[in-house]
């Protein structure tokens, strides 16, 4: 979670470890749907990127943490059973054993995760990336205003659609300009309160008790099994 970020670890950072060490011990002594676990391992753990010196996390969990879910090396999302599922990546659902209550665990786990980046770390910040931000060139306008190339981008998009040919759009009435003051309005709101959806869930990572809260309630649950480990998948 440290990714470029200035000043020490937090706290949101030990429990960032603390949910790669549960799917490191999942994947390996648990049945799942990843028929390649040493290969697995390899490309969510041992993989990282070298960058200016210093050393980060991999592509394939930094995926997770900012998009979920974790995924298998075929693209699969990982899911965890309480007996070893059928080898055939085909076979129908009604073969397949019953999940594993850890993967409502991970789920609650990177959600949280998820938001904490959102808020935190978003990709649309420049400093992410410390790279010098360079505005793109602008196309000149044409006398009626419409930079060069967009009515014929639009003509070609329309036309490999099937659609018909393209003709100016009038101009808005009264109604629908209000109409689209309303919508506009209506997006801002939407977008304010997800972000305070967002705030919220982020800062139980912070919180040691809402942490523990997740995890009680899930391993308390009736479906978690007494006996569910099977032999070490990592060949290590």
């Amino acid at each position: 979670m440290n990714l470029f970020r200035k000043g020490g670890f937090a706290v949101q950072d030990d429990m960032e470890s603390f949910f790669h060490l549960l799917v490191y011990q999942a994947i390996r002594f648990l049945p799942s749907n990843c028929y390649n676990v040493p290969r697995f391992i390899e490309l969510y753990f041992d993989d990282f990127v070298d960058y200016q010196g210093g050393y980060y996390v991999g592509a394939d969990k930094m995926r997770s943490m900012r998009f979920g879910p974790v995924t298998t090396p075929i693209s699969d999302r990982l899911m965890f059973f309480l007996s070893e599922p059928p080898s055939d990546l085909e076979a129908p659902a009604h073969e397949y054993p019953p999940y594993h209550p850890i993967n409502s665990l991970i789920a609650g786990f990177l959600r949280i995760i998820k938001a904490h980046y959102h808020i935190h770390l978003p990709l649309e910040d420049p400093r992410t990336f410390e790279a010098p931000v360079t505005e793109p060139a602008k196309a000149a306008p044409t006398k009626t205003g419409v930079k060069k190339g967009t009515v014929y981008r639009r003509m070609l998009e329309l036309k490999e659609r099937g659609l018909p040919s393209f003709s100016p759009k009038p101009p808005m009435t009264p109604a629908e300009i209000e109409a689209e003051k309303a919508r506009i309005e209506a997006e801002k709101a939407r977008l304010k309160a997800e972000r305070i959806r967002l705030e919220a869930l982020a800062a139980k990572l912070a919180s040691h008790d809402d942490m523990i809260v997740l995890f009680m309630d899930e391993y308390e649950s009736e479906d978690w099994p007494a006996k569910d480990r099977v032999p070490d998948k990592s060949g290590r």
